[in-house]
């Protein structure tokens, strides 16, 4: 209790500092000009000046001025041309929308912000990732990342990335801030990510900010697009392994948008075609596909509303139809029928909103669901109509989360920024059901691998970004949470330390520390190929996954930051992991 009664009086304590702000405020989005995509990361700052500030990922900037009087603002980022705006004292909103391009003088050393990828943190832009080589014309943003170092992929060929010693599982990845537990597709060589549909993509591998939890080993923030505000625009493509289709327009012009995008694997068209020349009567195949819809909603200049789903799934399938001569007089039919299926479902609803130039709100509700689903029926048909034979298998797992999520950023001043918001999320666990069915004879066996679970957490976190001087740039943060089981109820206070310092023109140091903790566990049998993943909770005889992680690194630019050198080594401690012992299998029990 006393730590929850101190967290509520820091809130309280930064809170009241709105009311002894006296300096004008100026906030506002970077967009893209052509889209009305808003930019995240993008620079902001006092003309001529080395005053500034960055758009947080939902693309918002506050800048505190101390000038009374007309001066001007110019906007940045990578890829697009830099705009500058007069602006007046009585201005309080100021939006950018930048244009797509490269000035001819961006090499030349000024005096505004530029953002650099810290230590511990990759961030690849999509144009880049799509320049990538790709694997039979498939372009993959997760394997574009397995290039960077402290990174490995599994099996040859594979989008499963491994962090600094970690598990894919020990990997929080979030599609527009709501998790998703199953990324790939064909067992690993695919991600189910389309790049016509990402805007942008994060990783980070060490100095985690206190906004970040439930995972040990990494974070991938991907953000999808909202859809083009200005004009219709498709993509279609059709190539050896799927066919995509991109669609995106305004709904209302400048005021509302959508974009649908779809992907679809190609394998079992072929399969399809050539087991039917045979004809045989059977039929085999697997294919996935991915769906991705976002649509947005401009209410005011200081409200917005969003909603975000996602829908994607691996199937194989196999059918077979012949007969058995077992009696010349009485020639019987066997039709054997199984279905193997699983992927992923995402909503969400978020709603965004200035309460104040220095304070940016966001609310969101959302639902994710990873399901994994087995169907076999064998049916014998004698021909006088006599079924002799009648039997199915059902095999399903899986897990859904409900979420709702409250987070704040607060501008204090131009050296200073607090995040701090509240999590709540229900989740429910089938670890997996197995019920077999013998419709002739009247039997029906069903077996519980374990009892469906329904757990609770509840998160809040501290993040202070602070420039203590030009030199000194700190990140200070604290992430709480509380795990509630039926038998059992956990809690974690855990301390996040980065710390940047500009030890010499182009040279930074880095140097920071981490407390994870992960209550959920992954069970993984990949010996027939299948994903047969099981989620379980902590409980009073499954400890929570711990980790603790120091990190120190140095990184240098040359030619003009054109390109960097860095090298970095850390230390990382993992405590309480699960995992099958040799042999075991949860689907045999043994």
């Amino acid at each position: 209790m006393n730590i929850k009664q101190n967290i509520l009086i820091v809130f309280l304590l930064f809170y009241s500092s709105l009311l002894f702000s006296q300096k004008v405020v100026v906030s506002g989005f970077v967009k893209d000009q052509a889209t009305g995509e808003v930019l995240v990361g993008a620079s902001v700052y006092i003309s001529h000046t080395n005053k500034g500030t960055f758009t947080n990922q939902y693309g918002f900037y506050s800048l505190e001025i101390n000038h009374t009087n007309v001066f001007s603002l110019s906007a940045s980022f990578t890829g697009y041309k830099a705009a500058t705006k007069p602006v007046s004292s009585e201005q309080k909103t100021v939006n950018f929308f930048l244009a797509a391009g490269v000035e001819i003088d961006e090499i030349n050393v000024s005096a505004h912000p530029v953002r650099q990828n810290d230590l511990g943190t990759s961030y690849i832009p999509i144009k880049q990732i799509q320049a990538l080589p790709a694997l039979v014309g498939e372009v993959d943003i997760l394997k574009a990342y397995q290039l960077m170092p402290g990174i490995q992929r599994g099996t040859e060929g594979t989008s499963g990335i491994y962090v600094r010693g970690g598990s894919p599982d020990q990997n929080l990845i979030l599609l527009d801030d709501v998790p998703l537990y199953y990324v790939n597709h064909a067992g690993g060589f695919f991600s189910i990510f389309d790049e016509n549909s990402v805007n942008s993509i994060l990783l980070i591998k060490g100095g985690f900010p206190a906004r970040y939890g439930g995972r040990l080993s990494s974070v991938v923030d991907i953000k999808l697009k909202e859809g083009n505000k200005k004009d219709y625009k498709g993509i279609f493509t059709l190539g050896l392994i799927s066919t995509k289709l991109s669609f995106e327009g305004p709904i209302q012009k400048d005021k509302s948008s959508f974009i649908v995008s779809v992907r679809r694997n190609n394998l079992d068209l072929l399969s399809r075609a050539l087991l039917a020349v045979q004809s045989n009567g059977t039929t085999a195949g697997y294919t996935f596909y991915d769906v991705n819809v976002k649509l947005n909603q401009k209410i005011n200049e200081k409200a917005h509303l969003y909603y975000s789903f996602y829908y994607g799934d691996d199937i194989m399938f196999f059918a077979q139809e012949g007969q058995v001569f077992n009696d010349y007089a009485n020639p019987s039919t066997t039709e054997n029928n199984w279905t193997n299926k699983w992927g992923n479902m995402l909503h969400n609803l978020r709603f965004h909103y200035v309460i104040q130039p220095k304070l940016f709100a966001n609310v969101s509700l959302s639902y994710t669901k990873y399901r994994y689903k087995y169907d076999n029926n064998i049916r014998t048909t004698t021909s006088t109509n006599n079924v002799s034979l009648d039997q199915t298998q059902h095999f399903d797992n899986g897990l859904n989360d409900l979420i709702v999520k409250t987070n704040f950023d607060f501008f204090a001043t131009n050296n200073y920024q607090l995040k701090f918001g509240i999590v709540g999320i229900s989740h429910s666990f089938n670890p997996g059901q197995f019920v077999y069915t013998d419709k002739i004879n009247g039997g029906e066996l069903a077996l519980f691998l374990q009892d469906k679970m329904s757990t609770y957490e509840a998160n809040t976190y501290l993040e202070n970004q602070l420039k203590l001087s030009k030199r000194l740039h700190v990140n200070l943060g604290i992430h709480y949470s509380h795990y509630f089981t039926e038998s059992k109820q956990f809690q974690s206070l855990e301390p996040r330390l980065n710390i940047k310092l500009t030890a010499a023109k182009s040279t930074w140091l880095d140097f920071s520390y981490t407390q994870m903790k992960q209550y959920i566990h992954l069970l993984s049998n990949l010996a027939i190929g299948m994903p047969y993943n099981v989620w379980l909770p902590s409980t009073k005889d499954i400890k929570p996954q711990n980790a603790q992680q120091v990190s120190l690194g140095i990184k240098q630019g040359l030619w003009g930051d054109l390109v960097s050198l860095s090298i970095e080594t850390y230390y990382k401690q993992m405590t309480n992991l699960v995992d099958f012992k040799e042999g075991a299998s949860f689907t045999t029990g043994a």
